[in-house]
């Protein structure tokens, strides 16, 4: 339970920390388009989401923050 309004919460806790929201452009969606499917366990990796979130990081040139390993099979720094 938040103990302030929603919009208040989520501007003190991007905007206010210094962070900015990366929308998806078609530039990352033309690096999405090129991204392999890598054999994770025997299988493609076809999660949208996580091919999106890659395509942002390669096209902006940044890490990736995240526990999940899959993401390190396309090559990119990913921390944590």
């Amino acid at each position: 339970m938040l103990h302030v309004p929603y919009a208040q919460f989520m501007h003190d806790s991007i905007a206010g920390h210094g962070f900015s929201i990366l929308g998806i452009t078609p530039r990352h969606t033309e690096t999405l388009t090129t991204l392999p499917f890598p054999m994770i366990g025997g299988k493609e990796h076809r999660d949208p989401f996580d091919r999106l979130l890659i395509a942002q990081a390669m096209t902006e040139g940044m890490n990736i923050i995240s526990g999940d390993a899959v993401l390190t099979a396309y090559g990119i720094p990913v921390v944590w």
